[in-house]
């Protein structure tokens, strides 16, 4: 098949338009900064713990993955919970912020008595952007894995064919 000669112009003025930054200088460490997405296992790992889990897989493939997958429920679970104390107290911090006395500008504190603290969140929301960035790198890595035990064809790793077979059974009598 051809490329038209419009496709061809449009790929080439988006050529032009540019092809990445010119000063890397901010990002060039990103990767390197916590190792989350590192091809082995590091110092960061416990080597006798990755042992173990081999030994789990290769002895019982579908029992190793259910433990995983049950204590993944568990922080899923602990962390709903996080994020909705979190919600309220932020709220909660709003409704009820620190009040100091005196003075026309309520965002002027400086020389000015703190009269009531209010109700603080116990993170202040400016810490949130670097939790949201590991969340992201954990995601990203839970969804490797899923792909990961789709190839292999779920706990059983009968394959996609034993999968779409029972699958089968189930909707058509």
């Amino acid at each position: 098949m051809k490329t038209s000669e419009k496709k061809i112009a449009a790929n080439r003025s988006n050529g032009k338009k540019g092809t990445g930054p010119k000063n890397t200088l901010s990002t060039r460490y990103n990767a390197k900064k916590h190792g989350l997405l590192a091809a082995g296992v590091t110092e960061l790992d416990d080597p006798d713990e990755y042992q173990r889990i081999v030994r789990g897989l290769d002895e019982s493939y579908a029992e190793e993955l259910k433990k995983f997958f049950r204590r993944r429920m568990a922080l899923m679970m602990v962390r709903i919970h996080r994020a909705e104390r979190y919600d309220a107290e932020f709220i909660t911090s709003i409704l009820n912020p620190c009040l100091y006395d005196g003075g026309d500008d309520p965002l002027e504190i400086v020389g000015r008595r703190l009269v009531d603290p209010g109700l603080p969140a116990s993170i202040p929301h400016q810490f949130f952007e670097e939790v949201i960035k590991y969340q992201r790198y954990e995601v990203a890595l839970e969804n490797m894995l899923f792909r990961a035990r789709s190839r292999e064809g779920g706990p059983d790793g009968a394959g996609r064919a034993a999968s779409a077979a029972s699958c089968d059974r189930y909707h058509h009598p």
